[in-house]
C-alpha cells in the first residue's frame, strides 16, 4: 500500500510538471494571435551538420506579409527549404506585428499534449491507487477462504 501511494504521488509531481510546462509553452505562444499569409521574396539556402553528423537544410530567407494595410519585411531562418515566391502561414502579435512567428500550430498541439498528459498521469496513478486499495484485501481475504476451504475435509 505504501508503494501505491507514493507511486501515485511521484506520478502527480510528474503529471504536474508536464501540465506546468505544457502551461508556459501554451502562455509563451499566446501572443500570436494575428494571423496571415506571407510570401517568401529571397532566400538562400545552405546544408549543416548538426550535433549527431547528421545533414540539416536551412535557408535564410525574407518574408514579406501585409497587416491592416502596412507591409512589413522580416528576416527569419527556416528549418526547411523555402522558394521564392512561396506562401507561408504565419502568426503575429496584433500589438507588435514586427513579432512572428511561423511554428505557432505545432508549439499549441505540444503544450495541449503535455497537459492532457500530465492530467492523465494523474487521474491514472490516483485510481489505481484507489482500486489497488479496495480490491487488494479483497483479494487477500478471498485468498484465505480458498486456503481454508482446501484444508477443511469434505463430508
Amino acid at each position: 500500500m505504501v508503494y501505491s501511494f507514493f507511486s501515485a504521488l511521484l506520478s502527480s509531481a510528474i503529471g504536474a510538471l508536464l501540465i506546468f510546462i505544457g502551461y508556459q509553452v501554451n502562455s509563451y505562444n499566446s501572443v500570436y494571435k494575428g494571423k496571415t499569409v506571407g510570401t517568401i521574396i529571397s532566400a538562400e539556402c545552405y546544408t549543416e551538420e548538426n550535433e549527431k553528423k547528421q545533414r540539416e537544410k536551412k535557408c535564410d530567407a525574407i518574408i514579406e506579409y501585409e497587416v491592416d494595410g502596412t507591409k512589413y519585411k522580416k528576416s527569419f531562418l527556416a528549418g526547411e527549404v523555402v522558394n521564392v515566391n512561396q506562401n507561408i502561414s504565419i502568426n503575429y502579435e496584433p500589438a507588435n506585428p514586427n513579432n512572428f512567428t511561423t511554428k505557432y500550430d505545432i508549439m499549441v498541439y505540444l503544450g495541449w499534449g503535455l497537459i492532457l498528459t500530465g492530467i492523465l498521469a494523474i487521474v491514472v496513478s490516483w485510481v489505481w491507487f484507489i482500486l489497488s486499495l479496495i480490491f487488494k484485501p479483497i483479494a487477500a481475504a478471498s485468498g484465505v477462504g480458498v486456503i481454508g476451504d482446501a484444508l477443511t475435509p469434505n463430508e
